[in-house]
């Protein structure tokens, strides 16, 4: 038998279709990112991260052979996929759908261990269903900035709840 799972002085036993809210807007959130997966070709930013992933797989170098204004690491987690699956849009609309239940994923988290409320815990997960990857569905340098942020956060909320000093670690501090 295990011990009881303990809950932080905030937190309170909550039932009904509320409690479920949050959980609710997370599957909305993921289910509009992947509404998006087949939409138009956006010419110039996923262009820009198709090419600049490809150039990198057939062995150049960002800022050396080519210019992109974004920095590269996209371009070189995208590119060892695309050796993989080959070159193509869908490879990189899937990364960025597995970029999108990874931030929905974060954000679910953080507002389930800060927010003790999950009406106001829904809030941020109601506007990833607007404003989430669906807007920019492909593998672009915003997404990956925003999972390791928000893992980032993550591990700093854990390492303030006396969780470990490895999570401070993970957050960069």
């Amino acid at each position: 038998m295990g011990s009881p799972k303990r809950r932080r002085p905030h937190e309170k036993v909550m039932g009904g279709a509320l409690h479920y809210l949050p959980h609710a807007f997370a599957l909305l959130a993921v289910a509009a990112a992947l509404a998006h997966f087949r939409t138009q070709i956006d010419s110039n930013d996923e262009g820009i991260a198709t090419m600049g992933a490809w150039r990198v797989l057939r062995g150049e170098v960002p800022y050396r052979d080519f210019f992109a204004i974004e920095t590269p690491l996209s371009f070189y987690l995208v590119a060892p996929l695309y050796a993989l699956f080959g070159v193509s849009f869908t490879v990189g609309r899937v990364v960025t759908q597995l970029l999108g239940i990874a931030i929905v994923v974060s954000v679910f988290r953080l507002a389930r261990r800060s927010i003790p409320s999950p009406f106001f815990a829904a809030v941020p997960l109601a506007f990833l269903c607007q404003a989430g990857v669906g807007i920019f569905p492909f593998a672009s340098h915003h997404w990956f900035a925003n999972v390791f942020s928000l893992a980032a956060l993550l591990a700093a909320n854990r390492a303030l709840s006396n969780e470990g000093t490895a999570w401070w670690w993970l957050a960069g501090a």
